[in-house]
């Protein structure tokens, strides 16, 4: 389960694994929203995998806003400008022996913390600029 804050702290995004949800925080209904919302984290799923072969599993956007990393169930990180075009270019890197469970950048954006689902591992990548 993945949560996302709006900006303003009026409504929290859920994704179960099978469906992304909105709620207002001022009286815990279901919502559904106009696209306009700015969110403060972006968790919650709703990428598209670049491979046919594979799926998203989990997915984090950095302190900065410039890039989304997506974790997926064949152990690979892809890398990507926000906001994201499956169409546009991309990075992928391997690693991890089995699906990625979490991905997650430390608070200034430097770092990456990567965690496998079965095979065991946590990596720390380091984040660099455009060359």
């Amino acid at each position: 389960m993945c949560l996302d804050w709006s900006v303003r702290s009026d409504f929290l995004r859920s994704d179960s694994g099978a469906e992304i949800m909105h709620w207002s925080i001022s009286d815990g209904a279901h919502v559904k929203l106009e696209k306009n919302v700015e969110w403060s984290s972006w968790t919650c799923i709703g990428m598209e995998s670049h491979n046919r072969n594979d799926d998203v599993h989990t997915c984090c956007r950095s302190p900065n806003k410039e890039i989304i990393v997506s974790g997926t169930n064949a152990g690979f990180l892809t890398l990507q400008t926000f906001p994201s075009d499956h169409l546009l270019p991309y990075k992928q890197y391997s690693g991890h022996g089995s699906a990625v469970s979490s991905v997650s950048f430390n608070s200034n954006g430097r770092y990456l913390i990567s965690t496998g689902s079965s095979d065991g591992c946590t990596f720390e990548w380091r984040v660099q600029g455009p060359k």
